[in-house]
């Protein structure tokens, strides 16, 4: 999807308190952001105020509320972006709870783009993304193999205003062959978490290679539509790959890291690995390096950052951004 029209007018983050991973992570993970008894709401809320701060404009101006998780966030049965509405954007915006896993903050992007354009340009929408997983049913050490777990809130303020950055593109796609990667064995009916089951990716996954889900021709598959997705979002936003600046991928084991980015034809030293690797792996991964990239003064005006995500499903998106200028909240 073009989304030149598309600006990013503020960002505010939470990122709880990193904690040293318990082991020598084969991978190279040294931690994960740590939120405790924090819950995920609260710090979506610290993220979202400070967001709405940045961009200075009266929250009447705001049409659309995303919250994207991929953990679950309060009472069953209970919304989110309700509490939200209610402490910080008010009543009279559509308010909607976006899951798609890690994945989610694309496919909100992507609707966000499309609901602004039927709105005149000075209305704006907000993206909140938060997670805390620390439960008794979740080892965010070993959940995944060479994977660490983090807490963390990001919020973005987009409109068709012009912003301190641009959404040039973002396009998605989904290999549906994967559905069952994530899911497994585990029944439909009743909900695994409401029978006390923890959180095993590993064995999921090791259940679906049982059924032959996965095999080389659908790793070669998968390497060639996350090659489209990607060849896709630099075409629509008129630049080559010559002129991405940096990456922002998901918080994910340096080996595959390398591995895609290689395959894509891009060089690895432009990837956020060194500050994934302390944070851990949340719906926020992206645009925490994209905040972190900005304070760094490792984005600067006329950069391009690259968003890559693979989520459940199995869902692949792409993002370009370009910074037209360091706002002075990310200044030194």
């Amino acid at each position: 999807m073009r989304t030149s029209d598309i600006f990013i007018n503020a960002a505010g983050v939470y990122l709880p308190e990193l904690v040293e991973a318990p082991r020598t992570a084969p991978d190279g993970m040294t931690g994960a952001a740590v939120a405790g008894d924090v819950p995920a709401v609260e710090m979506a809320l610290h993220a979202t105020r400070e967001a709405l701060g940045r961009w200075g404009q009266d929250t009447d101006l705001l049409s659309l509320l995303l919250y994207v998780d991929s953990y679950h966030t309060g009472p069953t049965g209970w919304c989110p972006q309700s509490y939200l509405q209610r402490h910080a954007v008010g009543g009279n915006v559509l308010a909607a709870n976006f899951r798609q896993g890690c994945n989610g903050v694309f496919g909100a992007l992507e609707m966000t783009a499309g609901y602004l354009r039927s709105l005149p340009p000075e209305r704006a929408a907000v993206i909140v993304a938060s997670d805390n997983i620390d439960s008794p049913l979740v080892d965010r050490w070993n959940a995944l193999d060479g994977f660490a777990m983090g807490d963390a809130a990001t919020a973005l303020v987009l409109s068709r205003t012009e912003g301190f950055a641009q959404l040039l593109s973002v396009t998605s796609t989904t290999v549906p062959e994967l559905e069952g990667l994530h899911r497994g064995d585990e029944p439909l009916h009743p909900a695994n978490i409401l029978l006390g089951h923890r959180l095993d990716f590993n064995a999921r996954i090791r259940e679906f290679a049982a059924h032959r889900g996965f095999s080389e021709d659908m790793a070669l598959h998968l390497f060639k539509t996350l090659q489209e997705v990607v060849t896709r979002a630099v075409d629509e936003a008129d630049i080559t790959l010559s002129d991405i600046t940096r990456a922002a991928m998901a918080s994910e084991p340096r080996p595959k890291l390398i591995e895609r980015l290689r395959a894509l034809g891009l060089p690895t030293d432009i990837s956020t690995w060194d500050f994934n690797r302390t944070v851990g792996h949340s719906a926020s991964d992206q645009l925490l390096a994209f905040d972190h990239l900005l304070r760094q003064g490792e984005l600067t005006a006329g950069d391009h950052l690259l968003m890559i995500g693979l989520g459940p499903g199995l869902s692949m998106a792409a993002a370009i951004v370009k910074v037209h200028a360091v706002p002075a909240w990310a200044r030194p």
